[in-house]
């Protein structure tokens, strides 16, 4: 991952791909099996040719996602309940839907990839939280709570999104200004110190 601090954010077109990376931490997240697939239905076809979708799934939500995917005729998708090739997924995404905890929103920065993050509302005193919004102050991710992330509410998003490839090339640049590729070299070279 820290590699991907030295490359440029994938090159995005007013009519050209979007390459929207879905990942909810090791084990996946429901809700995005729940809400992403059902937002894509809603997309325009204008918008709708343009997007392709890579998403991580729980091994139970695939099929159904699968579904309704496959029933979008114009939308590209790959599915997996595991990457093990996430540097190279993240290299290529415009945008990152994602949970927000602190291994991910370091990530996120550090490759300076912009992200919708929806931070997981039982996490220990709302950490992931608190790392959204981090990333949000900084100008690199749009934070939404899950209760308030719904199919509606992504679909307009996207459209938005889809319209200026600006704003998703300004999110990445200020993700990457609030990355610390070097932290565990920094954190070395302190401990060194003080000892």
């Amino acid at each position: 991952i820290r590699t991907l601090a030295k490359r440029a954010y994938p090159k995005l077109t007013k009519t050209g791909k979007i390459n929207v990376l879905v990942v909810g931490g090791s084990l996946g997240a429901t809700v995005f099996s729940d809400v992403v697939p059902h937002a894509i239905e809603q997309l325009p076809k204008t918008v709708l040719k343009r997007i392709h979708i890579t998403q991580q799934c729980r091994i139970a939500d695939l099929p159904r996602v699968e579904s309704i995917y496959k029933s979008i005729h114009s939308i590209t998708h790959e599915l997996g309940t595991f990457f093990k090739d996430m540097p190279d997924k993240l290299a290529q995404a415009h945008l990152v839907i994602s949970r927000s905890g602190a291994s991910t929103v370091a990530e996120l920065a550090t490759a300076g990839r912009p992200s919708i993050l929806v931070p997981f509302a039982q996490s220990l005193d709302q950490d992931q939280m608190h790392n959204a919004l981090a990333l949000q102050d900084a100008g690199g991710a749009v934070v939404v709570k899950q209760t308030d992330f719904r199919a509606d509410y992504l679909a307009e998003t996207l459209i938005d999104l889809a319209k200026d490839p600006k704003i998703l090339q300004n999110m990445a640049k200020q993700a990457k200004k609030h990355g610390s590729p070097e932290a565990a070299k920094n954190l070395f070279n302190e401990v060194e110190k003080i000892i």
